[in-house]
Formats: C-alpha cells, sequence, structure tokens
C-alpha cells in the first residue's frame, strides 16, 4: 500500500469533547458509521462486505479504542505461524492512533476465533475491546 493522502474534512454536528458547531480538520482516515460502514484511507474506499468469511484476501477492519487497522488475511494455514494454535497469517496494511497512521506492513499470527466478525449495528468500543468488521475495497 502507498502512503495515504490527507484530505480536508469538514463536519458540520457535534462532538462529545466540543460540542455543536462547524470542525474542520486534515483526516487521513475517516470512518463514517450510518446505514452503511464507509472508510476512507487516504483515497482508498472501503466498505463493509457482508459475505466475508475468514479467507485468504479478505480485508479486515479491525478497531480499539486506543486506534485502528485495515488489515487483509494473507493464508488462512499459514506455513510460517510460530503455532499451530494460531494458523491465520494477517497483514495489517494501515494502522493509525494517536500518532498518526503508519502504512509498514506488519505482519501477525491469529486464532481463527480472534477473526470473529461483527456484522451488524455500529461500532461501539468499551475500554480493552476489540471490534473486527469484514470489509472490502471498493476499487483497487
Amino acid at each position: 500500500m502507498r502512503e495515504p493522502h490527507t484530505c480536508s474534512a469538514i463536519v458540520v454536528g457535534e462532538s462529545h469533547t466540543s460540542g455543536v458547531g462547524i470542525f474542520e480538520f486534515d483526516a487521513a482516515v475517516v470512518i463514517l458509521q450510518g446505514e452503511e460502514l464507509n472508510i476512507w484511507v487516504g483515497e482508498e474506499h472501503f466498505i463493509l462486505d457482508l459475505e466475508g468469511c475468514v479467507q485468504r484476501g479478505q480485508f479486515i477492519l479491525v478497531m480499539q479504542q486506543s486506534g485502528g487497522s485495515i488489515a487483509r488475511i494473507v493464508e488462512t494455514n499459514s506455513p510460517s505461524a510460530p503455532d499451530q494454535t494460531h494458523p491465520v497469517e494477517i497483514e495489517h496494511e494501515f494502522r493509525w492512533g494517536d500518532d498518526g497512521i503508519d502504512t509498514k506492513p506488519v505482519v501477525e499470527y491469529w486464532r481463527r476465533d480472534d477473526i470473529d466478525a461483527v456484522e451488524s449495528g455500529p461500532i461501539r468500543l468499551s475500554e480493552g475491546d476489540t471490534v473486527i468488521k469484514y470489509i472490502r475495497p471498493t476499487r483497487r
């Protein structure tokens, strides 16, 4: 993945911390939750994949209170896995948090049960929660 460009975003609405107003900022990652989930990382656009599953090439959105990532399932039964209990090879392509965005690929090995995607409803995070959703790019 290439380094995402930031875009200028203007939001008219209510902030949980600042109240009602017009908010202008530069954004590298934009996540809109409404009837549909829309995610922009630079110019890359992703939407919810209702037919997604643990399969090679599947993209996932990983959200935690401290940040998130767009990851891709590289292999479901990876020969590089450190043990048989973590056979799914995941490559985080975009990661973000308080420090900004990072596009250096990071590989991890997960259990199949770790990729238990939440298919419906908005992303709501509590302390220590991880929410995973299957997503797909709208253009490549």
